[in-house]
């Protein structure tokens, strides 16, 4: 599980998302579109779920080789993003606005 952590770890902010520090020296991320503040990454809920998932891989299947539990996490990944698209065909834009490019 060492390769996710080190993945989180130096995740790129997605976009629109920018990262800030407080008076008191803490991190914490702005989302610009939606006004929206948060101590967390915005990626650790993709990688929890990542390790969840290699976690129930090698439970459910422990005489699995790690060729076959990768080939299972990465047709997850596929799913998941395939997922993401669809969510993302009925989407247009960017339309640009004094306040700055915005989709619907």
């Amino acid at each position: 599980l060492l390769w996710v952590v080190q993945e989180a770890f130096h995740a790129p902010l997605p976009g629109s998302w920018t990262e800030h520090t407080d008076a008191e020296g803490r991190i914490y991320f702005f989302h610009e579109a939606s006004n929206e503040s948060s101590w967390e990454h915005p990626m650790d809920a993709v990688y929890r779920e990542l390790i969840g998932l290699v976690k129930r891989a090698r439970e459910e299947a422990p005489a699995s080789t790690e060729e076959q539990r990768a080939l299972h996490i990465h047709g997850h990944l596929r799913e998941v993003h395939q997922r993401a698209l669809r969510g993302l065909e009925a989407w247009s834009g960017p339309y640009p606005s004094p306040e700055g490019d915005y989709y619907y």
